[in-house]
């Protein structure tokens, strides 16, 4: 257990496996033998999924890894020889160290079933395999997620997300459009803009951004979601996947600042005019109830230059290159929205009492809009289609 040990405190390439689970609690066990540290690995692969294959624990972080050696072979190019040396001799010692079984007897016991081929063999010699995975899926997190949450400094991958889909969503199909067409050219390497959704709550802008990432995610989209107060830190984000292969969006939600905030320059530099180059595979999509994302309440009512400060404000809203707007939909097209949306749920109901009670029930909700449609419909369906 003690060489294990020491040859997993040697790792080069592969070094930042040690501060992973498993790696950690198996690194722990290795070093100590002990009661405590044993249940603490099992209980780690439990929370993994992973309680019968450590091996596959282990593989998992392994293949996340952002290092010299993955990053070169996610971006199809040959690792320095010597690079590639130490990579393989780290994959043999993190192998012997996953596949060696060490509980028993009075102690829990973890699972040591290797991963399915081509990873069923010692890894050291599987380089073939390493290169293939990491070229067909990239390195990093990006690799087993497509969602993400920015907390500033790391990438929390969310593993349940809405299953929200671009034909779901009714009465904004020159929107859609615009949105679809500039994605698909981001994701083919070819230019597009940063996109800023505002208009009416309730009309789908959000649902609109998030639909994407469910049509596009097999074809390379990522999506990292940045809440307001992670803002300063967007330069970081940048930063991050500058090096990597990846197409991601930065989804900024109901996006709006007081006159003074503090986040809206980093935001601005991101958008266009800091002095870095802004990396090719970001972009940043965000909605907002508002045109002008600052409040004009916020303003100074004795301000002398008042005019230079609306100019600051609209400012940020032009570095939107493309600005889409989703306003409440009028009467007839509130119907063809429920409609569709009946057709989409099953519903079998005549059109003219459906159509009144939707009516009904978005006068009761403060008015028409998508949102109240697809409230209607649920509860619809909630009371088996009777209306």
């Amino acid at each position: 257990m003690q060489d294990l040990y020491r040859a997993l405190c040697s790792l080069s390439i592969y070094r930042d496996m040690l501060s992973a689970d498993p790696v950690r609690a198996l690194s722990a066990f290795l070093h100590t033998g002990g009661a405590e540290q044993a249940g603490a690995l099992c209980a780690c692969l439990a929370r993994l999924h992973c309680a019968d294959s450590l091996p596959r624990a282990v593989l998992q972080q392994m293949q996340e890894q952002i290092n010299p050696y993955t990053l070169a072979l996610a971006k199809g190019e040959t690792p320095e020889a010597t690079v590639a040396r130490n990579a393989a001799r780290d994959r043999g010692i993190l192998y012997a160290a996953a596949t060696a079984a060490l509980c028993g007897d009075d102690m829990p016991v973890y699972g040591t079933a290797l991963p399915p081929a081509p990873f069923d063999r010692p890894w050291d010699r599987a380089e073939e395999a390493f290169a293939a995975f990491h070229a067909a899926h990239g390195c990093g997190p990006f690799t087993r997620h497509t969602a993400f949450l920015w907390q500033g400094e790391r990438l929390v991958p969310l593993t349940r997300t809405d299953p929200v889909r671009l034909s779901s969503l009714h009465g904004y199909d020159a929107q859609q459009r615009v949105l679809v067409r500039n994605t698909q050219a981001f994701l083919a390497g070819r230019p597009a803009n940063h996109i800023l959704l505002y208009g009416d709550r309730g009309t789908g802008k959000s649902s609109s951004v998030k639909a994407l990432l469910n049509e596009y995610a097999p074809g390379g989209l990522r999506m990292v979601q940045v809440p307001r107060d992670a803002l300063p830190t967007l330069p970081t984000l940048a930063d991050l996947l500058a090096g990597l292969p990846v197409r991601c969006i930065a989804f900024v939600d109901d996006l709006s600042f007081r006159g003074d905030d503090e986040r809206i320059a980093p935001l601005k530099a991101m958008l266009e005019g800091g002095l870095a180059v802004q990396p090719d595979n970001l972009l940043i999509y965000a909605t907002s109830n508002r045109l002008h994302l600052v409040r004009e309440s916020d303003r100074d009512p004795g301000e002398r230059h008042a005019a230079d400060t609306v100019q600051e404000e609209i400012s940020l809203a032009d570095r939107f290159g493309i600005t889409l707007t989703y306003l409440l939909p009028d009467k007839e097209r509130f119907a063809q929205i429920v409609l569709a949306l009946a057709r989409q749920a099953g519903l079998t109901c005549d059109p003219q009492p459906l159509l009144a009670a939707a009516e009904r029930w978005a006068l009761a909700h403060g008015g028409r809009s998508p949102r109240y449609a697809q409230q209607f419909i649920t509860d619809l369906c909630a009371a088996g289609g009777a209306l």
